[in-house]
């Protein structure tokens, strides 16, 4: 009897060799562990917002899903190892049925990726030693691709497009944006896309759309889960202070650096319909504190705080000048190019007191015109009326000044003086989006 039962424990494999043959043993009493688990798609990858978050797997009908198991074996003794080709695994779908065979690999694991049809799935991972039916091992998961979602970012929102769903119990489709409440409920089955204007311009956030159903409340139908972001942008590894776009080319001028960066110049971006590239890093030596582009497009100007010096930019040719200005070191920290080629600029202001506006011939740097008393603030040069607008930041004077330049001199048209609050400036970080920086 004891010979029977020891026996009934070995499987005796006859396995046929060019020069020899070989009898391999499966000694079931020499396993000590044999367990599996599907590691890819994670159980917990993804997770609904229907339903107080019930866990689930959502994946888009269209695309192959990859599905990954382990084979966890340990044995009493190892110098008797059990040969993978033996071990053997096989796939399937609660609906689909097979849908992958095969023997394990020299590492103990299966892997393959497989389009399945649209619905809800049990998938099962089954894996038996020498078919053996009392040597078998099973894990499953739950799949939802009843509908696909795709993303479009635009300048100011997302758009959400989604397939139409085809079950017969269809209520509503429910939208979600990384809460348990529905954005928004659509009963028409045929409406399919859905904008969301209200999300802030470069956040990241992921979408489901959830098909509300009149049955199987514990079942989710819903669409994979997205993730999107707002705005058309590069990001780019400097420290951008101010960019201007070209009117006359697919062109973004950006100014890198500032008091404080280690990087500075001129990067100019390629600002096509589908994204924003980095298309050249210029002037790497120049710290710029402002810029801004003729109104023929033909010359970039740029100013340069505590540099008494003024850089033009062809645009055409990309030659680069310079004119030497003459005024004590303080250098020019806002410029505007009004008709004219002239160029209107704020000398640096000191920490208190005033500074002069000069307008100068942006074909020599000659100055032309001086205005002595302008305080702290910015310009705004607009060609389609010839007026300079000089705004004052100092706490005991916040006013707006309209400045006619006939002749190139400086005349006071209009003095506003609302009631502006002293600006807090915040410093931080940027994200640039399409010649604007979003903070």
């Amino acid at each position: 009897m004891k010979n029977l039962f020891h026996i009934s424990l070995i499987i005796l494999l006859t396995v046929s060799c060019s020069d020899s043959n070989e009898i391999n043993y499966i000694d079931f009493e020499n396993i000590s562990n044999f367990s599996i688990s599907i590691t890819t798609p994670e159980k917990k990858n993804d997770f609904t917002y229907h339903n107080n978050g019930v866990l689930g797997l959502f994946y888009n009908p269209d695309t192959p899903i990859r599905f990954e198991g382990e084979i966890d074996l340990n044995l009493i003794n190892p110098s008797k190892p059990i040969d993978p080709s033996n071990i053997k695994i096989k796939w399937s779908s609660s609906l689909d049925g097979i849908i992958s065979e095969e023997v394990s690999s020299d590492e103990y694991k299966s892997s393959f990726e497989k389009i399945i049809s649209k619905n809800i799935h049990t998938i099962y991972f089954e894996v038996s030693i020498n078919d053996n039916p009392d040597i078998t091992r099973k894990d499953s998961i739950v799949i939802s691709n009843v509908i696909r979602l795709e993303l479009e970012p635009t300048d100011r929102s997302i758009k959400l497009k989604w397939s139409k769903y085809e079950g017969s119990n269809f209520e509503s489709y429910l939208i979600y944006r990384e809460n348990h409440d529905p954005l928004i409920e659509i009963s028409n089955i045929n409406i399919l896309e859905y904008e969301d204007f209200d999300i802030t311009l470069a956040e990241v956030k992921n979408f489901q759309i959830v098909v509300k159903t009149s049955d199987n409340l514990n079942i989710v139908y819903g669409s994979n889960i997205e993730e999107g972001e707002s705005g058309k942008y590069v990001k780019i590894p400097y420290f951008v202070t101010k960019t201007i776009k070209d009117r006359h080319r697919n062109k973004i001028y950006a100014i890198v650096g500032d008091d404080y960066s280690a990087d500075y110049g001129l990067i100019i971006l390629d600002n096509n319909s589908e994204k924003v590239e980095i298309n050249s890093y210029l002037l790497k030596e120049s710290r710029f504190s402002d810029l801004d582009i003729s109104s023929d497009g033909k010359y970039l100007y740029l100013c340069q705080k505590w540099v008494d010096k003024i850089t033009r930019l062809d645009l055409n040719s990309f030659e680069i000048t310079s004119f030497d200005v003459s005024y004590g070191g303080w250098g020019i920290h806002k410029i505007e190019v009004g008709n004219n080629y002239r160029l209107y600029c704020h000398r640096t202001p000191p920490t208190s007191g005033n500074s002069s506006l000069y307008i100068l011939d942006g074909t020599n740097g000659n100055k032309v015109g001086e205005y002595y008393w302008a305080d702290h603030g910015d310009i705004e040069f607009n060609i389609f009326n010839n007026k300079l607008y000089h705004s004052k930041s100092v706490t005991s004077n916040k006013i707006l000044i309209k400045f006619s330049v006939d002749n190139d001199s400086f005349t006071h048209d209009v003095v506003f003086a609302p009631d502006i609050p002293f600006p807090i400036i915040v410093r931080r970080w940027a994200t640039f989006v399409l010649g604007k920086i979003s903070t």
